[in-house]
């Protein structure tokens, strides 16, 4: 009697070490950079008139520059500051950020949109990478 529950607790660890195991190696087969630090795509800045005062309000587009859906968006705050991190992010591809006012007048005047690319290269050793970029705004012509 003895040796059969034995048996049957032998055979559940061995279950328990094999469903273990196999969630390990599946783990390892969907992307890189599964285990450590995730991936971390931060950009951060401020948006300006062109005289340096803080604009408020403006709305903060990334864009993958192989779709044109927007990736995620932010608003810029009281003092003109923006963060923006995502997670993964889009390694070795290039981004479209734009900063676009969609309020009007609303915010101190009525201000054209700007835009830049940025090339994000493969991740640092801790598994980010970050740019500073500021906007500064000039009024719609």
């Amino acid at each position: 009697m003895s040796h059969l529950i034995l048996k049957n607790i032998k055979r559940v660890l061995l279950m328990g070490l094999a469903i273990i195991s196999g969630a390990g190696v599946s783990g390892c087969m969907y992307g890189p950079a599964m285990y450590g630090a995730p991936e971390r795509l931060a950009i951060n800045g401020r948006v300006t008139k062109s005289d340096g005062t803080p604009i408020s309000g403006i709305h903060i587009t990334v864009k993958r520059q192989s779709s044109d859906i927007p990736w995620s968006d932010v608003i810029s705050a009281t003092n003109g500051y923006y963060d923006f991190n995502k997670y993964p992010y889009p390694d070795g591809e290039k981004v479209t950020i734009s900063a676009t006012d969609e309020d009007g007048p609303l915010n101190g005047g009525d201000f054209a949109t700007k835009s830049q690319v940025i090339d994000v290269p493969s991740i640092n050793h801790d598994g980010s990478k970050s740019f500073d970029i500021d906007f500064k705004l000039d009024p719609k012509p």
